[in-house]
């Protein structure tokens, strides 16, 4: 299982926060189709489900955090923006 490099709690799922527009079809009845979902791109972030920080904004990033990889450390130019190092673990 993997842990969050915030509040260091084990996860096994993120979070993926993703903007844009759901479209539905309404029948005179009242009845609501899904059309389904379009992103927008201007937010896709996966994040931990306990405590919401953004472990990444790529989704293989995410399945290897997932996947037993490890977050060793933050890099200090993504120190701002919450993004983290890989590394595989090793056991």
């Amino acid at each position: 299982m993997s842990k969050c490099p915030e509040c260091k709690k084990e996860i096994d799922h993120l979070h993926n926060i993703v903007t844009g527009w759901n479209t539905w079809n309404v029948t005179k009845d009242g009845q609501y189709e899904d059309e389904g979902f379009e992103g927008d791109g201007i937010i896709n972030e996966y994040r931990c489900p306990e405590c919401d920080a953004t472990i990444t904004s790529d989704e293989r990033e995410a399945l290897k955090f997932l996947n037993s990889e490890t977050l060793l450390e933050r890099e200090s130019h993504n120190k701002k923006q919450n993004r983290f190092t890989f590394a595989r673990r090793t056991t």
